[in-house]
């Protein structure tokens, strides 16, 4: 038995046809070694090598030729671990081009191979119903005048190194071109792309834009905290729900983030989501699934692979309703994850959903859906193994569930009533002012002096069970523009010279925010006495920007607060100057997507300026910051030099009236005295030929390309009226008759160049405007 070929492979048994021996064909010399790179002459192994020998086992037994009619084997060349090459059968397609062996009744010696040439990596070999006869000397120099073209032999593996004395039978050789490699990227990671678009990033218990939230201090809530984590961590438990609600203040988000944190260390943490009513990005319903089932794929890759398939295969998932969303991108994922994969991977799946503020999400019916979804699809899938820990305000819409349907399935956690905080106030307090003491190099607030007993029980009973209280207080007193001794003393002697005769809920913390804004007031008005603007209106004007309030006015893009101080032609460091003595109530955030704009700390700010009762000489309606936006644009319109901010001023005027009149206004109840700031402005404006520029740029098409058609509507409702009403007021104050009749021929002017647009309007099919709150809300509103 002579030693093994180097090819070292069963080439019988893998493409199926019969080796015989025979002798060297007359006229084919046994060391000719043909260019095919099939064929080769004499072997090493020697002249007397046996062709059924050539180094390989025994084949394995032939089928019959029924047996292998229309099958045929494919031989790839593979690489092997040592370099050798191995063949690799696979199946071919029956309908691969055919070409028979018995070359000269095929094709002539001398005639060029018909089609291109084969791949030299890759042979079809068919074997054929019937027995024909062998190949014998006519097969080789077929094979080898077909092959001419080919490089020499080395240039790529032969299927018969050092092969001799061997004939082949019922071959069928079929030549199939290389298929091109794709480079596209597989279906899940286009769909991955996809939901990353979709997610709030800044609502991960972990993001960025959430630096230093708020958590609960060493030592600290330490009941309510052991109760959340006893059920998160019982799978025993009846409920998968946990809802914790509590005032505004009360230490919800504290106990989240903490929550969070502590369970993504142990790997236990499925996601997290929290709301913010001052974040356009996770104040609604929209990211909250996308979001979710961003972190559950970040945890698992099969889970990030079949998510990013189903949003591959609809793209349009996430403007469905969140009942879908949670089935395609949640439910569905999981429950393939549970079939697919053995109990201990399944059970070692993260599990906890943590979800916050809920009552920030601005819709109130969204909050509502919101809970229906969490209950239809995940606490009643007995599949699903998540639990889930939301915290909210006792609002409508979680009152409602925690009482109604949802009411077996909840566990409820009665923050504010069931837990005093009081003692856990008293630590924090301790704690903190310790240290911005002994941070603070003042020799009268070092820690064995500062503060005293009687102080921080001051501050205890100020804060009524309210850490939010405690938190601004810690803040105020931590800021590096004073002393912490003093700052201390300037906090209770609010308190003990201005405190309230009433019993309200906020009243020690309306005190605390009505004494910070005093004292920043005051200031900056130290700072700015030329400036002719209020400092509480700046405040609101850059609010009400920072939420989103403004946006829908501003037809041209401002992406953050700096751009828009250059339309209302402001200094551009505005924000930053109104915030300077507001650090413990208001920060700068900055996002590629937004630029920088202000961000309240805590909700119950907000509020407080909403209120006319609690905040009282610092109220400011959004009617005049609606005024205030409105004379801006006319002073930039009337005296701006730059033509972009001009340009922006101009497109944004009418829709700025329209707002103020038919929102603002209409919020007011309908009554409404325009403020003599206002009506001043818009003297001004009128005989400063301020409405030529608006009319050159007012034709539809130019200024609102996207809302031509109901054009004359709000602008009968806006500048139309706005003119009625300044030309009313100017007759009852006796104004000057000059002044009047100006009023009066812009205002018919104004009502000539409309009047045939809002005509056309009204003879058009009227549906559209009903479906919509607002004529302009539009593409054309939506930056």
């Amino acid at each position: 038995m002579p030693p093994k070929s180097k090819t070292g492979f069963k080439w019988k048994s893998i493409i199926g046809f019969g080796l015989s021996g025979s002798k060297p064909t007359t006229g084919e010399p046994s060391d000719r070694r043909y260019r095919d790179g099939i064929g080769t002459g004499t072997s090493e192994q020697g002249p007397h090598a046996s062709s059924t020998d050539i180094g390989l086992p025994s084949p394995a037994p032939r089928p019959s030729p029924d047996a292998t009619a229309g099958q045929s084997a494919v031989v790839k060349h593979q690489p092997s671990d040592s370099g050798n090459v191995k063949p690799s059968p696979v199946t071919a397609p029956s309908s691969s081009p055919t070409l028979h062996t018995a070359a000269s009744s095929l094709l002539p010696s001398d005639s060029p191979p018909p089609g291109p040439l084969p791949s030299p990596d890759l042979l079809i070999i068919q074997p054929i119903g019937g027995f024909e006869p062998l190949l014998g000397s006519s097969g080789i120099p077929f094979l080898r005048h077909y092959f001419r073209h080919l490089p020499p032999t080395g240039a790529f593996p032969s299927f018969f190194t050092n092969a001799n004395n061997f004939q082949l039978q019922n071959l069928h050789y079929h030549h199939q071109a290389p298929i091109p490699s794709s480079n596209a990227p597989p279906r899940s990671d286009k769909g991955w792309k996809i939901l990353l678009k979709n997610t709030a990033p800044s609502a991960l218990y972990d993001s960025a834009a959430r630096f230093d939230p708020p958590s609960v201090d060493d030592g600290t809530r330490v009941e309510v905290t052991e109760r959340i984590t006893t059920w998160i961590e019982d799978p025993e438990s009846p409920t998968r729900l946990l809802c914790m609600t509590g005032a505004a203040g009360a230490g919800k988000s504290a106990l989240q983030q903490t929550i969070a944190e502590r369970y993504a260390r142990s790997k236990a943490l499925a996601a997290s989501f929290f709301f913010s009513s001052s974040d356009p990005s996770r104040n609604s319903r929209s990211s909250v699934v996308p979001t979710i089932a961003y972190q559950l794929g970040q945890g698992h890759p099969h889970l990030k692979q079949w998510i990013g398939e189903a949003v591959d295969n609809d793209h349009l998932v996430f403007e469905k309703s969140l009942k879908t969303q949670m089935d395609v991108l949640i439910v569905g994922p999981v429950e393939r994850l549970r079939l697919e994969t053995d109990c201990a991977t399944f059970s070692s799946l993260p599990y906890l959903i943590t979800i916050d503020a809920l009552d920030e999400c601005l819709v109130e019916k969204h909050q509502t859906e919101l809970l229906s979804v969490i209950h239809t699809s995940l606490l009643c899938n007995s599949r699903m193994p998540f639990r889930i820990f939301l915290a909210s305000r006792p609002e409508v819409s979680v009152r409602t569930a925690l009482q109604g349907h949802m009411k077996g399935s909840i566990y409820h956690l009665r923050l504010s009533d069931d837990f005093d905080a009081a003692d856990d106030i008293r630590r924090t307090l301790w704690r903190r002012l310790r240290e911005i003491g002994a941070q603070s190099g003042d020799p009268h607030a070092h820690p064995n002096l500062w503060p005293t007993e009687v102080a921080v029980e001051s501050l205890v009973k100020a804060a009524s069970g309210q850490f939010v209280y405690a938190a601004t207080v810690i803040r105020y007193i931590s800021e590096r523009r004073g002393s912490p001794v003093k700052r201390l003393k300037m906090v209770l002697d609010w308190r003990n010279v201005k405190a309230p005769l009433t019993s309200a809920p906020f009243a020690e913390l309306d005190l605390v925010y009505t004494s910070i804004l005093s004292n920043a007031k005051q200031a900056w008005e130290v700072a700015n006495p030329d400036s002719p603007y209020d400092f509480v209106v700046l405040l609101r004007v850059l609010d009400h920007f920072a939420n989103a309030r403004l946006d829908r006015l501003m037809v041209k893009c401002y992406p953050d607060s700096s751009s828009l101080c250059r339309l209302l032609g402001l200094d551009s460091t505005t924000l930053d100057t109104i915030t300077l003595d507001l650090q413990s109530l208001v920060r700068v955030v900055g996002t590629s997507l937004y630029g920088e704009r202000p961000q309240f700390y805590h909700l119950s700010f907000g509020e407080f300026l909403d209120t006319a009762t609690r905040s009282k000489g610092f109220y400011c309606s959004r009617v005049l910051v609606t005024e205030f936006l409105i004379c801006c644009l006319m002073r930039q319109i009337r005296d701006g030099t730059d033509p972009d901010t001009v340009e922006g001023a101009t497109q944004s005027l009418p829709l700025a009236i329209y707002w103020l009149l038919q929102v603002e206004v209409r919020r007011l109840g309908g009554s409404y005295q325009i403020s003599q700031e206002l009506y001043d402005t818009f003297l001004r404006f009128t005989c400063g030929q301020g409405w030529e520029r608006v009319f050159k740029a007012w034709m539809p098409g130019i200024i609102y390309p996207t809302i031509v058609t109901i054009i004359g509507e709000f602008t009968e409702q806006g500048i139309i009226l706005l003119f009625a009403m300044i030309l009313e007021h100017s007759i009852d104050e006796d104004s000057d008759e000059q002044v009047i009749d100006t009023i009066r021929n812009h205002y018919t002017r104004w009502c000539e160049q409309n009047a045939p647009i809002l005509a056309r309007e009204k003879q058009q099919d009227s549906n559209l405007r009903d479906s919509w709150d607002l004529p302009f809300h539009g593409d054309a509103l939506s930056h």
